[in-house]
């Protein structure tokens, strides 16, 4: 009976609306071409041993590799769904693999990526559903149409195609990850990778800085913010950028790298979308923007009967990514400049000009180019680390003694790149040490005379810290012990988004000062350093 259902299985298949192309048949199994373009295969699980039909699926989605194909097994029974599964890779990038079981006992079964509501689900759906049709496999077999000459050659060219895509290891791409995951490394180990101050002091590119710190349109493609962010670059570095590289050589993908995160990074710096921007988006749209562009302008360098595939995948590749470049969080400036130089370079020839000649690989002129690309690329991050100093960012030692005026008195504050900045007001005056943009810390200090109120016999002065800060009286605590200030200093602690803030007053006879520091949560070693720094205000 297995038998019958598996002849009504492919002559549905065959028959309209589906219409698929008979290829190959046998008592056991038959080969049809789709039209959506895949392959599928459909087998008679009774009629077939376990071993022999586990070698024979096998063989059938291995030999296809380079196109989609779908496993239908008919007359299965549950155990053959381990089977099937196997059939199906982890991950599945561009090419989808898709299983389908008719059992024994009419119950319908697909695999991941694989719907009964699709062609051929419905296919066994509707063979399940009805009485089984006596169906001679001659007569079937008299509806097989083998590739013709000009299929076959069809099928040959793709198939050097793809080969040549798959050919060698992408050495450049590999670099590439190498180092991108290597500064992913630092970041975490030099303060967090999500952490303003360390991407600034590692490189990131600042549209308030560029023209005067230029490298950081190149230094900025190095960095990622978060693990989510260098997973989804890393992945579609290796598979955009290993095609490029296979197709134009190393030399053209390093420099189709190298421009296209410099013209990423100046679209972001230029139209000041974002204050601080990071990762290899840039670079990478700049492939995909090449490949969209080899899609339509081939060169010689990719066959006719691929371009419909890579166009369509192009165009998915560009809409899907253009849609999430809409969200607030993504630099999308950066995705277009890079993208538009990318598919730029390869639009006008001058990244493919000899590659069709067989000079993939290019000349000297070529390879010094690509050199110096590499040179800037990775100049640029020890340039910004020599100056920025990020392995410094969580250093609590030297403290440094700030002198604020000869009137203000100093402080003592943990090692910080931004200098003392000074504001005097009609009854205020205000001092800034630390910038949260680069530093663990910022410190205000304002000093008040006279006081918000006149100090009298009335008047606590925790009254008067409570009026200068702005906090009820209950939050606040006073500074004591040893190293306590010789004024009340009562201080309160808060905490805002990714920052943790101290606020102190302290109330003198002559005036108040209100101190006021908040530091990076993800740095909790300058909460105390910060209150020592609070304890050591000394005012003449």
């Amino acid at each position: 009976m297995s038998g019958s259902r598996y002849l009504e299985v492919v002559q549905t298949l065959i028959d309209p609306p589906i219409e698929a192309r008979l290829l190959w048949i046998r008592a056991q199994a038959a080969t049809l071409a789709m039209s959506d373009g895949s392959l599928c295969a459909v087998f008679d699980a009774e009629a077939i041993g376990d071993d022999e039909l586990a070698a024979a699926m096998t063989r059938f989605v291995r030999g296809n590799d380079h196109l989609g194909v779908k496993v239908v097994l008919v007359g299965a029974a549950p155990r053959h769904r381990t089977l099937l599964s196997s059939l199906q890779p982890r991950v599945m990038m561009g090419r989808i693999v898709q299983v389908f079981a008719l059992e024994q006992d009419g119950q319908t079964w697909v695999g991941a990526r694989s719907r009964l509501d699709s062609p051929t689900g419905r296919t066994l759906v509707e063979v399940a559903r009805r009485p089984p049709i006596a169906i001679d496999l001659a007569t079937v077999a008299e509806r097989q149409r083998p590739p013709d000459a000009e299929q076959v050659a069809h099928a040959r060219e793709v198939l050097s195609f793809v080969h040549k895509t798959r050919a060698g290891r992408p050495w450049a791409v590999w670099s590439l990850l190498a180092g991108i995951a290597g500064v992913f490394a630092l970041e975490w180990l030099w303060g967090g990778t999500e952490l303003t101050p360390t991407l600034v002091r590692m490189g990131a590119n600042l549209s308030a800085r560029w023209t005067a710190e230029p490298w950081r349109l190149l230094s900025s493609a190095w960095l990622h913010a978060g693990p989510v962010h260098v997973l989804v670059n890393g992945v579609a570095l290796l598979l955009l950028g290993g095609l490029i590289e296979r197709l134009l050589g190393w030399p053209r993908l390093v420099l189709l790298y190298v421009a296209a995160a410099l013209g990423g990074s100046l679209a972001s710096a230029i139209g000041a979308q974002a204050q601080l921007s990071v990762g290899a988006s840039g670079a990478i749209w700049g492939i995909l923007g090449a490949s969209a562009a080899l899609a339509w302008r081939p060169a010689g360098l990719v066959p006719d009967a691929v371009l419909p595939q890579l166009r369509r995948n192009a165009f998915m590749n560009i809409a899907i990514n253009l849609l999430l470049s809409m969200k607030p969080e993504i630099d999308l400036l950066a995705h277009v400049g890079g993208g538009i130089v990318g598919g730029a370079l390869v639009w006008s020839g001058l990244l493919t000009r000899g590659v069709g000649d067989g000079q993939r690989s290019g000349g000297r002129r070529l390879a010094a180019a690509a050199a110096a690309a590499v040179a800037l690329l990775l100049a640029s991050l020890p340039i910004a680390w020599s100056r920025e100093r990020p392995w410094a960012l969580d250093d609590l030692e030297p403290r440094q003694l700030i002198a604020l005026s000869e009137r203000d008195g100093t402080i003592e504050v943990p090692p910080t790149l931004a200098g003392l900045r000074a504001q005097d007001g009609t009854t205020l005056r205000s001092y800034e040490l630390g910038d949260l943009r680069v530093d663990a810390f910022e410190l205000h200090v304002v000093i008040g005379d006279p006081p918000p109120r006149a100090p009298d016999a009335d008047v606590d002065p925790r009254t008067i810290a409570s009026d200068a800060l702005g906090v009820p009286e209950q939050h606040l605590q006073l500074l004591d012990g040893p190293d306590a200030p010789r004024w009340p200093t009562f201080v309160t602690h808060d905490h805002e988004g990714q920052l943790d803030v101290l606020a102190a007053c302290q109330v003198r006879e002559d005036g108040f000062v209100r101190l006021e520091a908040a530091h990076w949560s993800a740095l909790p070693g300058f909460g105390p350093a910060l209150e020592r720094a609070l304890r050591s205000y000394d005012r003449p």
